[in-house]
């Protein structure tokens, strides 16, 4: 990565350091968030360039983390983490409009390749929405 990416990682402390100790080792700027609550709260706050969440969430879900982006139309693509490969997961994932799923572990490689494009996805789509803001107001 030529530039460093922001990446809020939303995950409960005691399943974050696998998924910390990559993206760290991929020279991402991390910042955290332990629950849906407090990934809503960063985010209602700061431009980040991708999500990566658990699959599961103390208060909610990855589900419930998508429904929040779209509802506050937030320009951020969210990757979905997960330990075990369910082939109803993955649909699911794809269907509710994640950019992407990593299956642990994964290595710094395919951490990379899926960060930068999604952050590019994240970019080309604030480009699109400032376009058609910049042509609504002429």
């Amino acid at each position: 990565m030529n530039e460093r990416l922001s990446v809020l990682l939303v995950m409960p402390r005691e399943r974050r350091v696998f998924a910390l100790e990559q993206l760290e080792n991929c020279r991402a700027q991390v910042v955290l968030a332990g629950s849906l609550s407090e990934a809503r709260c960063i985010l209602g706050r700061r431009r980040l360039d991708v999500v990566v969440t658990d699959t599961r969430l103390p208060d909610g879900s990855w589900q419930d983390l998508i429904e929040f982006v779209d509802a506050n139309h937030i320009m951020a693509q969210i990757v979905v983490s997960t330990r075990l490969l369910e082939q109803c997961l993955c649909a699911e994932v794809f269907k509710r409009g994640a950019y992407d799923l990593l299956v642990e572990p994964y290595s710094i490689d395919e951490l990379r390749r899926v960060l930068e494009a999604a952050a590019a996805k994240t970019y080309m789509d604030s480009l699109q929405s400032n376009r058609a803001a910049f042509r609504a107001a002429s």
